[in-house]
This record gives structure tokens, C-alpha cells and sequence, in this order.
């Protein structure tokens, strides 16, 4: 990618669609379109599919929760305890545009794995 994810107006089309298909910077994009009101080429890159892979088991129990009241502890701690799959299940309730969120992402493939 030539340009700088930073400034999208710089990216092609290609590089928004690039973007798009990996979960942090699909994170990102999300972002600056619900901040920042960015343009129609984010709304297209949006609708490419994710092409990364899941994560393994052991690096989705290994994502850390970077916010809120479990800030700090990682998916697989919280999986192991009623009220930390509690958590987890609300963050999957969370509305459309975060089915990629890396947080949704490791706690569908530990979730199985507990219940």
C-alpha cells in the first residue's frame, strides 16, 4: 500500500479495499466513517469481505480487553467465569457494523470451546 492508512483521501480504491479486509484497520475504517463522516469509496471498501483468517484458539484466549470494566484481562480469563462470559455475550449483542471487532472475533472461537 503506497499510501497512508492515516489519510484516506490519498488511498485508492484498492487500498480502501485492502483495508477493509483485515479486522484492525476494518476497525478503523469503521471508525472514521462513524467520527469523521469519511465519503462513499469507505462505504464500498466496507462492503468487501474480511479475508483474514480467525484467530487460533490460543490467540483469541490471549486478546485483551482494552476498555471497560475488564480492561486489562484477557478473552480467555473472562470465558472461564460466569460473569466474564456474560460479558463476552454482551459485547456479541452489540449492533451491526462490529461482527469483524476483533473482541467479537476471539470470543466466538473461545466460546464454543467453554459452554
Amino acid at each position: 500500500m503506497a499510501a497512508d492508512p492515516y489519510q484516506l483521501n490519498r488511498c485508492s480504491d484498492a487500498d480502501l479495499a485492502q483495508l477493509a479486509s483485515q479486522r484492525a484497520s476494518r476497525e478503523y475504517l469503521i471508525y472514521r466513517q462513524r467520527t469523521r463522516g469519511e465519503n462513499d469509496r469507505v462505504t464500498v471498501a466496507l462492503k468487501n469481505p474480511v479475508t483474514e483468517p480467525l484467530p487460533s484458539l490460543a490467540e483469541a484466549r490471549a486478546t485483551e480487553i482494552t476498555f471497560g470494566q475488564h480492561r486489562g484481562r484477557t478473552v480467555g480469563e473472562l470465558a472461564a467465569t460466569e460473569a466474564g462470559r456474560e460479558y463476552l455475550a454482551y459485547l456479541q449483542s452489540w449492533g451491526p457494523g462490529f461482527e469483524e471487532d476483533e473482541l467479537r472475533v476471539a470470543s466466538r472461537v473461545v466460546q464454543p470451546t467453554v459452554c
